[in-house]
């Protein structure tokens, strides 16, 4: 092997190297980052569920069920759960809304209720956009395919995707309002907006890309000293090579390397030896027939 062939050689298993540990370093990130996600989701569904059961036990339900004109939305009565819904969003900002939705004859249509959010420039466009109206009391709602939503009603559940509607994408939790008598008089949902139901997994990907770029300079330190300590012996034996073919048959690796040098220095030596001698008595042999 000429020494420019091993430097090539050498260069090659270095790039190898390196891109084998990077590589490993994404395929680990990636992972992590996919089971980390995961749990954080599973958390939040979580949450979502414990927050709506917890809500709706605050709810008079006697009062509630007063409340079945628009013009209602102006009473005490409304005031006074509206206020409830405020003061569980005012604990966790995360919460973008928390509504009671009431069945109507049809299967996949429901009606407002209460709504703790109120009307306001949330994107600060200087424009009260439609999906920035606050719900009003009978105002209707489409349920056609939100089954997690549905099956609020008979006991408390959540969303196992994001949903998306007119106001936007949501993950939200659910719980049955139920009457003195135990039957089902409305849903509550509590939603959180996609953004705010993904702000822990989005921070936790920022921090596994900053380690995984932080981990690529050692890659290529770990690389490039892997490189040279696993190709030394064969820098060695090159050398040794070139030596020989080069005019000094009696060249010999010096054997005050390190252990794997040593190695090679005793092997390359020894067969070396070996062969030389062999040759000479095949010499001495043809000499004298």
């Amino acid at each position: 092997m000429k020494l420019d062939h091993y430097h090539a050689y050498r260069t090659r298993s270095f790039w190898i190297v390196f891109l084998v540990t990077t590589g490993l370093i994404v395929i680990t990130s990636s992972t992590l980052y996919y089971y980390i996600s995961r749990v954080l989701f599973t958390q939040t569904q979580q949450d979502l569920r414990s927050i709506a059961e917890k809500t709706v036990a605050l709810i008079p339900v006697d009062v509630h069920e007063k409340l079945q004109k628009p013009d209602d939305q102006n009473s005490d009565g409304y005031k006074q759960i509206e206020a409830i819904f405020k003061s569980v969003m005012a604990g966790n900002p995360k919460i973008d809304d928390i509504y009671t939705l009431r069945p109507t004859n049809s299967a996949d249509t429901m009606t407002f209720v209460v709504s703790g959010k109120e009307t306001a420039d949330y994107n600060h466009n200087n424009v009260i956009d439609e999906n920035e109206i606050k719900v009003s009391l009978g105002e209707t709602f489409d349920v056609t395919g939100l089954s997690y939503l549905k099956q609020g009603f008979t006991e408390p559940s959540y969303d196992h995707a994001i949903t998306y509607d007119k106001w936007g994408a949501w993950l939200s939790g659910y719980a049955p309002l139920k009457d003195a008598q135990g039957k089902t008089v409305a849903v509550l949902g509590v939603d959180y907006s996609a953004q705010a139901a993904s702000s822990n997994t989005s921070e936790f990907l920022t921090i596994i890309v900053r380690v995984a770029i932080t981990m690529i300079p050692f890659c290529f330190l770990c690389a490039l000293w892997l490189g040279r300590r696993i190709h030394r012996p064969v820098e060695v034996m090159t050398k040794a090579m070139h030596h020989i073919m080069h005019g000094e048959p009696n060249y010999r690796i010096p054997t005050n390397g390190k252990n794997e040098e040593k190695v090679i220095a005793e092997f390359f030596n020894t067969t070396k030896d070996v062969l030389w001698d062999e040759a000479k008595r095949q010499a001495e042999k043809e000499d004298k027939e």
